[in-house]
């Protein structure tokens, strides 16, 4: 951009506003574009000595509020955070009876969901009201995230491996690998957050190693999963009419069930990169989280407690005979 005049290299730069940069500078411009939009500071000549400059760059939406979209996203935030503790509300309550340590780790996944979206609630809130994105809030809300998603992960691994559905334990090697994989999992997002929010490297040098670890466990989960459906199945073949073939039935159903709804978690990323096309990459972030709150919430269902008692038709083999049917046997054998 700088030209030659023959006497040297020229300062002079074609633009719609400059300014000095020798006493401090306060501008107010109005973006009219949906887009993302860049700030760049340009040194026109480049003899000067380096240049240290301090200060901060605010982005305010028409009226001094957050835009449209954000004040949306905001909404859709607080609903989700209820409609989390609502869920964790209704499992407590549904936990006196049939309940299990696998519905105490489901209760950690919605508290810790309803955590990462009233922290995604307040940073917009205080992003409206100061006109600046925090790093320490940013950095906050998404670690927290990536703490959930870990537990997210390991809901569904403790449920492909059948641990308080088809058998009560689980054998140390599996409980070693699922620790040593979730660990290195959260280690390396939380990498990604430092770097992100430091800029003292690229988070892209931890996304091949995190994405080959995540593979590994969905497929565990995936092969585990299809083993028991296979295991049940068999089961049910050689089992009788009776209650035990209802109970059988019922892990069978939400099992296949499971095994549809975690294919679709796993096409979330692909899904959330298709949906670009339709909709901004500022509501990108709410519309993962819906989609994740809508599985984790479909798996619940699954694996409410009593979730085995929905099977009735089984019970009618186990049932007392009625007046009539004790009359007409007294019939018979007279």
């Amino acid at each position: 951009m700088l030209s030659h005049n023959g006497h040297g290299m020229s300062s002079y730069v074609a633009a719609s506003w400059r300014a000095s940069l020798a006493q401090s500078v306060n501008a107010t411009f109005q973006i009219f574009s949906e887009d993302a939009q860049s700030l760049g500071i340009l040194t026109a000549a480049p003899q000067l000595p380096p240049v240290r400059l301090h200060g901060f760059v605010s982005f305010e939406g028409p009226g001094g509020h957050l835009p449209p979209e954000e004040q949306v996203n905001a909404q859709i935030a607080n609903v989700l955070c209820g409609a989390s503790l609502f869920s964790a509300w209704l499992l407590l309550l549904s936990m006196r009876s049939g309940r299990s340590r696998l519905h105490g780790v489901f209760l950690g996944c919605f508290l810790l969901k309803a955590l990462v979206l009233l922290s995604l609630a307040l940073d917009l809130r205080a992003t409206n009201a100061t006109g600046r994105q925090s790093p320490a809030r940013a950095a906050a809300w998404q670690m927290l995230r990536h703490l959930q998603e870990t537990s997210v992960l390991a809901l569904f691994f403790l449920i492909g491996l059948g641990w308080k559905i088809t058998r009560s334990q689980l054998r140390g090697s599996e409980w070693a690998f699922g620790s040593a994989a979730l660990a290195v999992s959260l280690l390396l997002r939380g990498m990604e957050v430092l770097c992100s929010a430091l800029k003292v490297c690229s988070p892209q040098r931890y996304m091949l190693t995190l994405f080959t670890v995540n593979s590994l466990c969905s497929l565990v989960v995936i092969v585990s999963t299809n083993f028991n459906i296979f295991l049940l199945s068999r089961q049910l073949i050689e089992a009788n009419a009776s209650q035990e073939a209802g109970v059988l039935y019922a892990k069978l159903q939400a099992y296949i069930t499971f095994r549809v709804c975690f294919l679709y978690f796993v096409m979330i990323p692909v899904i959330c990169g298709t949906a670009l096309r339709i909709i901004s990459w500022r509501s990108m972030w709410m519309v993962k989280e819906t989609l994740e709150w809508c599985v984790l919430s479909v798996v619940l269902w699954l694996w409410r407690p009593g979730y085995m008692k929905a099977v009735r038709v089984f019970q009618l083999s186990a049932a007392p005979p009625s007046e009539s049917e004790a009359e007409s046997v007294e019939d018979v054998e007279e």
